[in-house]
C-alpha cells in the first residue's frame, strides 16, 4: 500500500522497500533533510534491512509498517502526530516505541494533525 501526502508521494516497492519523491519540507521524504527531490528515492536509515507493506501520508508527516508489525514515522510534528511523545520533527523514520508493547500493526493512516493506528 502506498500514499499521497499533500505534495509528495511514497511508494512501497514489491520487495519492500520504501521510496518517496516530490517536496523535502518538515522532512516528510524521510532522507534526513529536508529537500525536494523530483526522482524517487529509496528511504534509509532504521529502514535499510526492514520490509515495508504500508506507507501513508498526511500534510507534513508520514507512517509505515514494517513486516514485523512496527509502526514508524516522520516529518512535522506540531500537534504530536508523530507518536513520539513531543512535537520534535523526524527526518528520517523512527518507530514508535509507545505501541511495541501493543503488539502487531496492521493499518494506520494520516489526517492533516494527527495519526491513528490499529
Amino acid at each position: 500500500m502506498s500514499g499521497l501526502g499533500e505534495a509528495m508521494t511514497a511508494v512501497v516497492g514489491a520487495f519492500g522497500k520504501l521510496s518517496t519523491f516530490g517536496s523535502g519540507e518538515y522532512g516528510i521524504l524521510g532522507h534526513g533533510d529536508r529537500e525536494d527531490h523530483c526522482l524517487p528515492q529509496i528511504v534509509r536509515g532504521p529502514l535499510t534491512s526492514l520490509k515495508v507493506s504500508v506507507a501513508v501520508a498526511g500534510r507534513h508527516h508520514c507512517l509505515c509498517i514494517t513486516d514485523d508489525g512496527s509502526l514508524y514515522s516522520w516529518g512535522g510534528a506540531a500537534k504530536g502526530q508523530l507518536g513520539h511523545g513531543d512535537s520534535a520533527a523526524r527526518l528520517e523514520p523512527a518507530r514508535v516505541e509507545a505501541l511495541s508493547a501493543a503488539g502487531h500493526v496492521v493499518q494506520c493512516g494520516c489526517g492533516v494533525e494527527h495519526s491513528a493506528a490499529l
